[in-house]
């Protein structure tokens, strides 16, 4: 599956509505960078494939290098999605 970025338009009073993107991390990689272009430091959800089924977990650690990318770090090689919002 791509990578997926979705923007919704600001409302007719210009409250801001939420951005999302989604990520893939396919081949198993301790390390993940995600360029998600958001310009903020997102809240980042991660769900991995462990023993056969899709869990969700902290990483052990979430970096922010800048408002368009984040890296997130596992103790071993892990494959699955990361959605920043």
């Amino acid at each position: 599956m791509p990578d997926s970025f979705v923007v919704l338009d600001s409302t007719s009073d210009g409250a801001r509505q939420m951005t999302t993107y989604s990520f893939t991390q396919a081949t198993a990689a301790q390390v993940w960078t995600i360029n998600h272009n958001l310009n903020c430091n997102p809240v980042v959800d991660v769900q991995v494939l462990y023993e056969g089924a899709v869990q969700k977990i902290l990483p052990t650690s979430i970096e922010f290098p800048t408002t368009s990318q984040v890296i997130v770090r596992f103790s071993s090689p892990r494959t699955g999605t990361a959605r920043c919002a």
